[in-house]
């Protein structure tokens, strides 16, 4: 053997991501786009879907955190798809099924090369790595996160990215470089500016990160820390920025305060959710019918993968990661008590699910051999199910549909002229929708009295209309932050006693819409 030939460093035993599972990753996600947009309706959905909207379309701010990436970014997805004719529900829906095809891409990618890592030949991997992207990607919980107006579609896409980002860095086992550290902090950056929980995936993932770069350029490590500040002080600015200047459509306890803007920012008003599990009725169902069936195997997956030695350290590391990002997420979510928890979930079961392929070939080898007929079994099982899933995907659309007939023509119903309209729910914001883009209803006031019991929208309400809007009134408590009938009936006494303007009690659920009675005035 020549000198040369000794002198040349070993190959690595961990393979690099390849070329041909990027081009089926991309492939499957446009045509994730393609299906995702068909789902997509021309009304907004429920929960904050048409909060969302309008916020988009005016580039104002949500509830907190504020989402200023997903804002700002949305606006300009938004006004263009606008100015060819999209309406803007519409626009913000497909804004999620981008986000929502990037994600199930992302997903293909990482389980195809976590197959690549135990071995599997590229194309083999991308084939097998196509069970647990369809099976995430038809689920009818993710689907309606990447076909409505909603943030996680694109916080998922995110944990997708940043887990890929750490596999590709762990495959070339090499010491981070100061580019690299610099894009890693920006990344990490970014999750921490869209949604707080991305620290539970960024936390153990830039750990793994710093071990590797404390034995290589310590200059990787100063590149590091400046750059994960980046991007959230960049959304900090547009926060107060917009406390100074507000939109037309904003969070009414984002005033021109420090104190205000870091509990935006911190989300310090949903602290109180904190410490229980308390799912709907709807969403227990939605939970026990398509997130745990799911979710238990992807968790043991990730158990199984973070256990069991890998090639390498860098990749056995990677899956210690992963494991505890899925078992961060899960404990996260059956801890915060908000009525619509599932959509929590979704992060850990997509990443556990891409883990199950190279965790089943690693806990029992000898699969490998039948690999063909064990994917052909497990294709099979999900096409069974596509069917059925793919029906209620579009069911729901067209429930969406059939609810906003509904609630327009409520809306319909009420006089054109200055006046309160109460609706204790967070789709108050719907009635807004039909202010700024239709028209109708200018001079009515949209009060959601859930957030006008809160002492800095009372505040802001007085400021506005002159008149304290619960004065007297006795509010009873709230039930896990909604509102009762007696809370809504209390509170749209108060407001008549203060203003001489009708008021109006909103509510779709009965339906009705009810014109409340004032002291001394006849029924």
């Amino acid at each position: 053997m020549s000198a040369a030939r000794r002198s040349r460093p070993a190959r690595s035993a961990t393979p690099h991501p390849s070329a041909p599972a990027a081009a089926w990753s991309l492939s499957l996600g446009v045509l994730a786009f393609a299906c995702y947009a068909a789902l997509a309706g021309r009304v907004s959905a429920d929960k904050d879907s048409s909060e969302f909207t309008l916020v988009l379309a005016t580039l104002g701010v949500s509830h907190p955190t504020g989402y200023p990436l997903y804002t700002t970014f949305g606006h300009v997805f938004g006004r263009t798809l606008h100015a060819v004719g999209v309406g803007w529900p519409q626009a913000a829906a497909l804004w999620s099924a981008l986000a929502g095809a990037t994600a199930v891409g992302l997903v293909h990618a990482l389980a195809a090369h976590l197959l690549a890592l135990r071995g599997v030949p590229g194309q083999s991997a991308a084939l097998v790595a196509l069970l647990p992207a369809v099976a995430f990607g038809a689920n009818p919980i993710w689907t309606l996160e990447a076909t409505v107006a909603e943030v996680g579609a694109w916080h998922l896409a995110w944990v997708g990215l940043a887990t890929w980002s750490a596999l590709a860095l762990a495959a070339a086992e090499a010491r981070p470089t100061p580019r690299q550290a610099l894009l890693a902090g920006l990344l990490v950056g970014t999750g921490l500016a869209h949604h707080l929980s991305s620290l539970f995936w960024s936390a153990p993932l830039g750990l793994l990160f710093l071990t590797r770069a404390a034995h290589g350029e310590r200059r990787a490590l100063l590149v590091f820390a400046g750059s994960v500040v980046l991007v959230p002080l960049a959304g900090v600015g547009f926060l107060a920025w917009r406390a100074a200047h507000p939109a037309a459509v904003q969070w009414p306890l984002l005033v021109n305060d420090a104190a205000a803007i870091w509990d935006h920012v911190t989300g310090a008003q949903y602290r109180h959710y904190l410490g229980r599990f308390a799912p709907s009725p709807s969403q227990a169902h939605l939970f026990g019918a398509f997130v745990l069936p799911s979710l238990v195997p992807a968790l043991l997956a990730l158990l199984a993968a973070g256990l069991r030695p890998a090639r390498s350290g860098a990749a056995h590391g990677l899956h210690l990661a992963l494991l505890a990002g899925g078992l961060l997420q899960t404990a996260f979510a059956f801890s915060y008590g908000v009525p619509d928890p599932v959509s929590y979930f979704l992060p850990a079961l997509a990443v556990g699910l891409a883990a199950a392929p190279a965790a089943v070939l690693g806990t029992w080898p000898a699969l490998a051999r039948h690999g063909v007929w064990a994917a052909g079994v497990a294709a099979v099982a999900i096409a069974l199910v596509l069917p059925g899933w793919v029906g209620i995907a579009r069911e729901r659309t067209r429930a969406f549909e059939r609810f906003d007939v509904l609630v327009r023509s409520m809306w319909e119903r009420i006089p054109d002229e200055p006046g309160f309209v109460l609706w204790a729910d967070d789709m108050s914001h719907r009635l807004r929708e039909y202010q700024l883009f239709g028209g109708r209803g200018r001079a009515l006031v949209v009060v959601d009295p859930v957030v006008l019991a809160h002492p800095r929208a009372r505040e802001r309400f007085q400021r506005v209309h002159g008149f304290d809007p619960l004065a007297g009134a006795a509010l009873p408590p709230l039930e896990r932050g909604r509102a009762s009938a007696a809370f809504t009936d209390s509170a749209a006494l108060a407001l008549g006693r203060g203003s001489p303007w009708p008021v109006y009690v909103f509510a779709p659920d009965v339906p009705s819409v009810r014109r409340v009675v004032k002291a001394g005035a006849r029924p």
